[in-house]
Formats: C-alpha cells, sequence, structure tokens
C-alpha cells in the first residue's frame, strides 16, 4: 500500500500516512515478536519519503494520545452507527447513536474520563513518553497487555532505521 500510494501520487505534500494496527479484544497487538512487523513498514514509509520525523514512525511525544476522551471524536460504522473509538465498532453495545438519532447513550464517560495511567507497569515503561498510557479501548479488554505499544519492543531498531534514512545526528 505504501510502495503503491506513492507511485500514485508521489511526493504529494498534502498526503501523510498514519500506521496504526486496528484491533480489538479479540486480535490484541503481537507484541512480543521475533521480528517487529513495523520495522517492515517503518522502513517502506522512510524509503517512500512518507516518515519525515521520528512522529512519523509513532514515536513522537504526545499530550493527547487518544481521540476517545475528546468530545469531538467520533467514528461512524458504514451502517451509520457512533461510536467514541474504532477499535469498538464490531460490538454493538459499544454504540452511543447513530447518524439518524444522533448520539443517545446516556453516559459515555466509561470513554471520556479513562485515566491513561491506569495500569501501574505503565508507570516504568520507558514508551510511556510517546505512548502516553495506550489505547483506552484496548485497556477495556484486557487491562494487563492490550494497551501496551506494539513498538516497545523494538525502540531501538526504529530510531537505528531513522538514522539510517535520514543520517541524522541524534
Amino acid at each position: 500500500v505504501i510502495e503503491y500510494m506513492h507511485r500514485k501520487f508521489g511526493d504529494n505534500e498534502f498526503l501523510s500516512l498514519y500506521v496504526a494496527n486496528v484491533s480489538d479484544k479479540n486480535s490484541p497487538l503481537p507484541i512480543e515478536l521475533d521480528k517487529n512487523p513495523l520495522i517492515d513498514i517503518y522502513e517502506s514509509l522512510l524509503k517512500n519519503g512518507f516518515a519525515k520525523n521520528l512522529s512519523d514512525l509513532g514515536l513522537g511525544i504526545s499530550n493527547h494520545y487518544c481521540g476517545i476522551v475528546d468530545n469531538d471524536y467520533l467514528v461512524i460504522s458504514p451502517n451509520g452507527d457512533i461510536f467514541k473509538c474504532e477499535h469498538v465498532v464490531k460490538n454493538s453495545g459499544e454504540r452511543i447513536g447513530n447518524i439518524v438519532d444522533g448520539i443517545t447513550a446516556q453516559d459515555v464517560s466509561k470513554w471520556t474520563q479513562m485515566m491513561p495511567y491506569s495500569n501501574q507497569k505503565c508507570l516504568s515503561c520507558k514508551a510511556l513518553p510517546y505512548c502516553q498510557g495506550g489505547c483506552r479501548a484496548l485497556y477495556l479488554f484486557d487491562k494487563e497487555n492490550s494497551n501496551c505499544s506494539q513498538s516497545v519492543n523494538c525502540l531501538e531498531q526504529i530510531i537505528l532505521l531513522y538514522y539510517k534514512y535520514k543520517k541524522c545526528i541524534l
């Protein structure tokens, strides 16, 4: 997909690509892998000019990691149902409304008031500065594992890959 987008649009300054693993409680993020698939994806982003900085490789410091806590962030499914997150569109129990009736859920506070550092192991994790406690939706499904950043086991590899392509001083 990355190579196709580059062939089709070249170096269009108005095009950016965002890489994310959309998963749910039935398909948690694969964290403990011998070779993290993000390395190949990020290398393709760099080769094709879509990664201009470390933030484009998912390592940017963020003060607002997740759209769930933003009252203006909504996801509309193909059938018109409204959800607070793209990770839960397959779960009709997480529906908060639809495009005809608007927001019908009486309480969406489980999404908007979720604390980003609820899991104690996050507080000592080297990924905390950029992940900000991880995915809130996945945390609801699996409080121990699902909210971990997929890149936590390959931070050094990502930085070295960036250095290789950008020839920069770290």
